[in-house]
């Protein structure tokens, strides 16, 4: 199965080969810490990516979500999902077919720097910024401090499925 390339959405003249996901890709990724998401994210971006590696971590989020969409929506043999949902008005379960190559009409393809110049007043002085979507590396390091934090030295996981009040 070959995936088409993939033009990054903030950068669109960047376009990245992917391969298709094998079974020990899905090993491999499948029992992964969730308090590392963005670095796993990161290393699995990297290691679908045929030819020369263009490094996920500086991609922005919005580039990696829409890269892991791609990945899964091209490596399927059918675009098409079956959705269950609880009703809130009549209690009873119901499922929807969605079509998950009608994402694609939402992906806006940047024509103009992924950033924005403006001037914003600090304790009244006018102030001149430049607004970027967060990188991977961005998220990776709030992550890497999240877990940092002395609630989060148990994982959510843990905590989850613990019956430990304390979590």
């Amino acid at each position: 199965m070959n995936i088409p390339k993939f033009p990054l959405p903030s950068r669109p003249e960047t376009e990245i080969q992917f391969h298709a996901p094998t079974v020990k890709d899905a090993l491999k990724y499948s029992d992964l810490n969730p308090a590392e998401d963005e670095a796993t994210t990161t290393e699995y971006l990297n290691s679908m990516q045929d030819g020369e590696i263009n490094d996920s971590a500086y991609w922005t989020v919005q580039d990696r979500r829409t890269a892991l969409w791609w990945i899964f929506v091209n490596s399927r043999p059918d675009a098409v999902m079956t959705y269950s949902y609880e009703c809130s008005h009549c209690g009873n379960t119901h499922h929807a077919d969605i079509n998950l190559s009608d994402l694609a009409q939402t992906v806006e393809i940047l024509t103009v720097p992924p950033y924005v110049k403006t001037n914003v007043p600090v304790n009244g002085v006018p102030t001149d910024w430049i607004l970027k979507p967060l990188t991977g590396k961005g998220v990776e390091l709030l992550e890497r401090m999240r877990a940092s934090l002395p609630d989060m030295k148990k994982s959510r996981i843990q905590c989850w499925r613990s019956t430990d009040a304390n979590c």
